[in-house]
């Protein structure tokens, strides 16, 4: 459900950028250019480096990161 609602914010807050389809088209590449990724790093990677719950923790953190990122951006900061 915060996914949803993230692509939902992005999109709205990158609507001045240009038409509005051609604005959901690109976010949704990203997103699942980013899903890709993320799954593939997680099996990949994460798992046999860091064990299922320190890979859990780090996707956690990075997300978190993300959204702190997302706002101070929103704001100007």
């Amino acid at each position: 459900m915060i996914a949803g609602a993230e692509f939902a914010a992005a999109n709205k807050f990158l609507g001045g950028m240009g038409e509005l389809s051609n604005t959901a088209g690109k976010l949704y590449a990203l997103d699942l250019a980013g899903s890709f990724a993320g799954a593939f790093l997680t099996a990949i990677f994460f798992v046999p480096l860091l064990g299922i719950q320190n890979a859990l923790l780090f996707v956690a953190l990075l997300k978190l990161s993300s959204l702190v990122l997302f706002f101070s951006i929103k704001e100007g900061i």
